[in-house]
């Protein structure tokens, strides 16, 4: 039987599905928040450097519970595409 093997990024991504269950079981050993803390930190860190270099910019947030025929859904789109105009980036 032979095993397949995985790429370097479906790895990151099942480590990263690991790490998420384990956050979402809830509290964990000082420890390990501690470490969680510092890799979040880390990565809001290297998102606000990267937009840094963007220039002015909108950023709209959205959510997975809603479909898509929600009315908050429809009204994000809308805000989406009206927001930015010609001096931003969306």
């Amino acid at each position: 039987m032979a095993t397949e093997q995985l790429s370097p990024t479906q790895t990151d991504q099942q480590d990263k599905i690991r790490q998420e269950r384990v956050f979402l079981e809830g509290p964990q050993p000082r420890k390990w928040e501690l470490w969680s803390l510092f890799k979040i930190m880390r990565e809001l860190l290297t998102g606000f450097r990267v937009l840094h270099f963007v220039g002015p910019c909108v950023t709209v947030f959205g959510s997975a519970r809603f479909k898509e025929d929600h009315p908050h859904y429809e009204l994000a789109r809308r805000v989406g595409e009206a927001a930015p105009g010609d001096s931003h980036r969306l």
